[in-house]
């Protein structure tokens, strides 16, 4: 999981901080001669801002894996 924690300075206290917990799965998969990383993430705030804002967030992540250049 890689939660997006936020801060907002200039809100009013108790509405400053957004702070998100859940859980993922990934998996590398072959697409052609390219690897590619997959991954979902279901996301609940424990803490949000009372005026704006989700509770619920869901990611989907396509990530390629490029070998090493420098090898």
């Amino acid at each position: 999981m890689s939660p997006n924690i936020t801060i907002d300075w200039t809100a009013d206290s108790g509405n400053q901080l957004t702070l998100p917990v859940g859980l993922g799965y990934s998996n590398v998969y072959k697409i052609g001669p390219l690897p590619i990383r997959v991954a979902i993430e279901a996301q609940y705030s424990l803490i949000a801002p009372d005026n704006v804002g989700r509770d619920w967030n869901l990611r989907l992540l396509f990530i390629p894996v490029i070998p090493n250049p420098f090898r």
